[in-house]
């Protein structure tokens, strides 16, 4: 098995808990629509990572995941359902976007600080491609997103109306 592939798995493997865990707490009785938004929830999960590589940010998984988790159990905590409701993975991005949008500064200083630096060669040289986390779900939300693109420039009935991601 090469590095490259137990990386992939690695990664399908922190999403699908990532998913598990948003599936357990939102959609419990509702499976139906959690099939019809699990495309979307994979591109909201997905686009911290986006954000991360572009400010050349490196994070752990682990580390990824629990921002991820947080964030989801902040809005199952003191989050309004009324608006969260009608369709969670646009709130979830949303919340994202929020989140690191208002973090910025503090995540920079915290992901570019010299201990979590050495922390991370230290944990690179004992796990082969780490660093390619981040690329891989970046990667992921990238064809994600276009796959949104296509779908919105080929829809032209006038009488839907399709939000801007």
């Amino acid at each position: 098995m090469t590095a490259h592939y137990q990386t992939q798995q690695n990664n399908n493997n922190e999403l699908t808990t990532i998913l598990a865990h948003i599936q357990n707490q939102f959609y419990q009785h509702k499976p139906h629509t959690y099939q019809r938004d699990k495309k979307m929830l994979l591109y909201a999960i997905t686009w911290p990572a986006t954000w991360l590589k572009q400010r050349n940010l490196n994070i752990h998984q682990t580390h990824y995941n629990t921002l991820i988790i947080e964030k989801i159990n902040d809005i199952k905590k003191y989050a309004n359902k009324q608006k969260y409701e009608p369709y969670f993975p646009r709130y979830l991005l949303k919340t994202l976007q929020d989140h690191f949008s208002h973090n910025e500064e503090q995540l920079y200083y915290q992901l570019k600080h010299i201990s979590y630096t050495l922390a991370d060669i230290i944990n690179n040289i004992t796990k082969t491609r780490q660093a390619a986390t981040i690329n891989t779900i970046a990667h992921a939300h990238r064809i994600l997103k276009l796959q949104y693109q296509k779908k919105t420039k080929n829809n032209n009935d006038p009488k839907q109306t399709i939000l801007p991601l």
